[in-house]
């Protein structure tokens, strides 16, 4: 969303394909001023380290065509319902010491 003008910068999360993968970066979040938190222990995570593991998982999501971008009309059409919200979760499966952060799409 962030990509047609639809989600800023530092606002609640939302995902949203993007038209070509070749050009899916995290640039708008490498350059905004904000932290990313663990989702368990509420503890700040290393931007560029959690930022890669964003990548990695939006590169699972595209690679294995776990959904498809259509016009949101036609979820109110076949469903009569809005569609199913998702968001990020970020957890740090290692320690302070040795990080190792795993980003997920959940619905």
């Amino acid at each position: 969303m962030i990509y047609d003008g639809r989600l800023g910068n530092q606002l609640v999360e939302a995902v949203d394909a993007v038209d070509d993968l070749k050009d899916f970066t995290l640039k708008e979040e490498a350059d905004a001023n904000f932290t990313f938190y663990d989702d368990l222990s509420g503890r700040e995570l290393p931007k560029d380290l959690t930022m890669k593991a964003i990548q990695a998982e939006m590169k699972q999501v595209y690679a294995h065509r776990i959904y498809d971008k259509v016009p949101l009309q036609q979820c109110y059409d076949i469903t009569g319902e809005g569609p199913i919200g998702t968001k990020r979760l970020e957890i740090n499966k290692g320690d302070e010491d040795e990080y190792n952060i795993r980003a997920r799409l959940v619905a």
